[in-house]
């Protein structure tokens, strides 16, 4: 989004009432490279939704849903560049990380908007920005919540000038903070380095990989092409970061591209230091028709010792 296309917030009355296909791009290109390609992924349905035709009588509270999932997993990645990083939790005096403490306390609205003061402040957003006052104004006056949970025993809520308005705001408050944070992008990589260098990793570590850190093929493959500490092993195989193998994709004239598995090169040095773990870890690998990691699985099955290959052999005839 560096490259001209911002859009930055603009008063809601000058919003269109549907978000032109670039815009939209916009948004979820920044998600998808920024944040992951699931919470995209959210955007598109929630856009999905507030299309569709004819109109859904619940399209106001489930797009509203999405946008609280994005908005949350936009913060949970911005979060670490902010001071509140290593924010102590009032109840158990740990680290308070996401929406609530690991201890099951919730975040109250005093902390969120904390949350978000610095969030805007690490990006170098002043208090009078027009931005700054659109996110904070979704913060103070609760509308995520508002706009997603039913009015009682009323009726669905309708999507009527208000909600356009709040709609507007919030797909502007995703543009705008996206497109600054591309710009501090190379911030992740110090923090990335901190974290590869722990030689006692738990499995809080994994889970921060996993969940503070923008999920993409960058951010992944700078951290498993560095990573070399076994002991690293069972706290990512216990968050599951070895299951999933990105799909193939497949463009619209035709053609596949087929992206690559970021956990490949951290797999192959870890097979002469842990080849049970690894021949384990193949075993719970997901089902892909994705045929150049196909060929990365059947390599490392045959850099293994005889007695881990041999649990595979169903598999590498599945592969093959």
């Amino acid at each position: 989004m560096s490259n001209g296309d911002t859009i930055s917030y603009v008063p809601s009355s000058a919003q269109p009432s549907k978000a032109p296909s670039v815009y939209r791009a916009v948004v979820h290109g920044g998600l998808v490279r920024l944040v992951s390609e699931g919470t995209g992924q959210l955007y598109e349905d929630a856009c999905k939704y507030m299309d569709a035709e004819p109109a859904l009588a619940t399209q106001t509270h489930v797009a509203a849903h999405l946008l609280r999932e994005i908005e949350s997993s936009l913060r949970d990645v911005l979060q670490p560049l902010t001071s509140l990083s290593e924010e102590l939790c009032e109840e158990c005096g740990k680290p308070i990380s996401g929406k609530q403490c690991i201890c099951g306390r919730p975040k109250g609205l005093t902390t969120y908007q904390k949350e978000v003061d610095a969030i805007l402040s690490a990006l170098g957003f002043t208090a009078d920005d027009p931005l700054t006052k659109a996110w904070r104004d979704l913060v103070e006056k609760q509308k995520l919540h508002k706009y997603a949970h039913r009015d009682s025993l009323e009726m669905p809520r309708p999507a009527d000038a208000e909600f356009m308005e709040f709609w507007g705001q919030m797909e502007a408050v995703l543009t705008t903070v996206l497109d600054r944070f591309e710009t501090k992008y190379a911030d992740v990589f110090p923090r990335l380095d901190a974290l590869i260098q722990k030689t006692t990793p738990t499995k809080q570590d994994a889970k921060t990989f996993s969940s503070t850190f923008p999920h993409n093929q960058t951010t992944h493959k700078y951290f498993f092409d560095n990573l070399k500490n076994s002991a690293w092993l069972a706290p990512l195989r216990a968050q599951g970061m070895f299951k999933k193998i990105p799909d193939p994709v497949r463009a619209e004239g035709g053609g596949v591209y087929y992206p690559p598995w970021p956990p490949e090169s951290y797999l192959r040095h870890m097979v002469s230091i842990q080849p049970a773990n690894v021949s384990e870890i193949l075993l719970e690998v997901e089902d892909t028709e994705n045929e150049l990691v196909i060929g990365t699985l059947v390599d490392i099955a045959a850099e293994l010792p005889e007695e881990n290959r041999l649990p595979l052999m169903g598999r590498l005839a599945k592969w093959i």
